[in-house]
């Protein structure tokens, strides 16, 4: 029986094209889980998912916060800019540079990133500190709270009660925190590891035409720079592989990366994995969540009020979407530009549009991420 194990990836071809699919054996993603590690979970552990936008890590978060001792933080960091935003020349800004205009006007403490992560770690919800929060009804303790309806400036939180935040804060406690970002760099994640030894990354990635598809539909435009930047999309993910690459040995066991894709097309199999990392049982309440993410109705799990999933029906044909609608002439510059990305996370490259509609050949080969703590089937 094939088992789903976490190992170093061999090394890969140097272009992985339709032709190396096939002339390569390909072993699909199925059989039962074993071991994710060899070192059992400390009882509460901290947890990032960094990743990128439109890159399915709200799926990803809310698969971890189905449980009911996870307490979960969405986006903690939206209150800076990302790096890699076109025309802002924001590596190496200081955090009230990378801040938003906003919070840069209305604060006059701006916490530093890692500070910041700190905070939501510790439970430390000040009404200071839980208004640099947006879009908190992604995270369903905090729609539990059912106090967050005072608004500005469309997501921004304004005027909360201590009420408020000390029900939040008493919801914490205890609990096994979930941070989802992406506004953080694998550099940066490198010096959170290091200062606190309870922190782990799931490191979500997505294929990087499949997220320039998102992102054009995202805001319905079919141009503009910050959906068709895909020279930034890539650099910043290869970046951040080769980082995790340099990194993987010093804090081996802590950073696991996985592909949207594969949690897609196999999301019990992923579940398990990802709960085994981060130290929690699959529960009964867990798998009925991840059984319904194709059901657009409310529902509850683990004592949980689950918000309405429309947005994200069906993940399997999200995640491929873009092989039916991305226009072969941008798909072949995407594959030029982000190959060093298409072939660490052995993602497929098509010389023809007619091999990029035939969705009978696969996307991505099985073996990936060479050098990095995976999840895949042996």
């Amino acid at each position: 029986m094939k088992k789903c194990q976490v190992y170093i990836a061999a090394s890969s071809p140097s272009v992985l094209t339709v032709s190396t699919v096939h002339s390569a054996a390909v072993p699909r993603l199925l059989g039962s889980i074993s071991d994710v590690t060899d070192t059992t979970p400390p009882s509460s552990l901290k947890i990032l998912i960094l990743s990128y936008m439109r890159s399915g890590s709200t799926l990803c978060g809310d698969i971890l916060q189905a449980h009911p001792d996870v307490f979960y933080v969405y986006e903690p960091l939206l209150y800076l800019w990302d790096y890699y935003v076109p025309h802002k020349h924001l590596q190496g800004a200081s955090v009230r540079q990378r801040t938003k205009h906003f919070w840069r006007q209305s604060k006059p403490y701006l916490p530093e990133p890692l500070d910041f992560l700190d905070y939501m770690f510790g439970c430390n919800m000040t009404t200071y500190n839980v208004e640099f929060l947006t879009n908190v009804w992604h995270s369903w303790d905090f729609s539990a709270v059912d106090c967050f309806n005072r608004w500005e400036h469309g997501n921004v939180l304004v005027n909360l009660t201590q009420d408020c935040v000390d029900r939040l804060h008493q919801r914490c406690l205890n609990k096994t925190i979930v941070q989802k970002v992406v506004r953080l760099s694998m550099a940066e994640a490198d010096v959170y590891l290091q200062r606190d030894p309870d922190v782990r990354i799931i490191h979500l990635i997505r294929d990087p035409r499949g997220i320039l598809l998102s992102r054009m539909r995202f805001n319905q435009k079919t141009s503009g720079e910050m959906h068709k930047n895909y020279t930034n999309i890539c650099r910043r993910m290869w970046e951040d592989i080769r980082v995790s690459r340099e990194i993987a040995e010093k804090h081996w066991g802590r950073i696991l990366t996985i592909r949207y894709e594969d949690l897609a097309q196999h999301p019990f199999s992923l579940t398990t994995i990802l709960y085994r990392f981060v130290g929690l049982d699959v529960l009964p309440g867990v798998k009925s969540y991840v059984r319904s993410i194709t059901s657009s109705e409310r529902f509850r799990s683990n004592g949980k009020v689950m918000a309405k999933k429309t947005a994200r029906k069906y993940p399997f044909k999200t995640a491929y979407r873009w092989r039916h609608e991305l226009p072969f002439p941008l798909a072949r510059e995407v594959d030029q530009t982000c190959r060093k990305v298409l072939n660490a996370m052995g993602y497929i490259s098509y010389p023809t549009e007619q091999q990029l509609r035939n969705v009978n050949i696969p996307a991505k080969l099985n073996s990936y991420g060479k050098g990095l703590m995976t999840a895949q089937m042996v």
